[in-house]
Parts: C-alpha cells; structure tokens; sequence
C-alpha cells in the first residue's frame, strides 16, 4: 500500500500508530538519548502516562529460546538490566541466558541446520511474566455499584408489599 505523494510504502503488520511522526520521534527520544522521561514528557507536551504509552519496545535481534520469536527490551530499565521479554510467549530471560542457549544450538547443529527445543532445566530458569492486566475503569466500577444499588432498592421496595 502506498502513502500519499510517494513518502513510501505501509507495511500492514505494523500497527498505524507507528507511523505517527510524534510517535517515532517519542521513541526516538526515549530509546536514544539519555533525557529522563520527565524531560521528553515536558519537550513534547506529553504526560508521562501519554508518553509510556507511545513507548514501544526495543528489539534486541534475539530469537525467543521458547517460541522463536523477536525477544525485546521492555523498558530502559530492562534494556540496562539485559532483561528480555518474548513478544509472543511473555517469557522473561537474561540476554547473556539467552545468547548462551542459542550458541550453544548452533554449535551442536548437524550441518548448520538450527532447530532449538529448549532444554526443561533450562526452561526451567525462565520466569514467564503474568499475563498484562487491564486497569479498572473507575466509571465501570461507579455503574456497576449504582446498578448493586439500585437492585437492592428495588428488592427491599418488594419486600415490604
């Protein structure tokens, strides 16, 4: 698919907002600079909760050792701690672990063909992060009393006849 006055092509796996020039420019700030996240926050008008969620994670080129799939830096913080994260599985695992496994496969691969089965002690070692909740929606919660409320009100208003 093509942009507007040939500026490229879209790729349509990547979600739209990543062609945001706000959002590029946020994670080109957050990623590559040492500014703290109040500072980019203030530089672009943003607050910290607007930003974080602009914020997409950082691809270190790693496969997952579980699924294969792109391993990321969740946050600066993990990047600093080399704490990865499967974007598919949400398994947790140290680079240097996770480098490890993969060397180790390669070397042990017949012919240079690689098909990586985790090992169940090494699995094992892996923490899986829980599944992302969802915050509470503060006007979800006020209906759903108002509704407990007006049920009792009503019950009670039943009784009495």
């Amino acid at each position: 698919m093509h942009t507007p006055a040939g500026q490229g092509t879209v790729n349509l796996m990547e979600p739209l907002e990543q062609h945001d020039p706000r959002v590029k420019r946020a994670n080109t700030l957050y990623w590559e600079s040492d500014r703290s996240v109040n500072q980019i926050a203030d530089e672009m008008e943003l607050s910290k909760g607007m930003l974080y969620e602009m914020i997409n994670p950082l691809r270190s080129g790693l496969p997952c050792p579980r699924c294969s799939s792109d391993m990321e830096y969740s946050n600066r913080t993990a990047r600093e701690r080399t704490l990865l994260t499967c974007s598919s599985c949400r398994l947790e695992a140290e680079e240097e672990e996770v480098r490890t496994r993969w060397s180790e496969a390669a070397a042990a691969a017949p012919g240079g063909t690689l098909i990586v089965k985790p090992e169940p002690a090494f699995a094992q070692k892996l923490r899986p992060i829980p599944p992302d909740r969802r915050p509470r929606d503060p006007l979800m919660i006020g209906a759903g009393l108002l509704l407990i409320a007006t049920g009792i009100w009503l019950f009670r208003g039943l009784r009495k006849r």
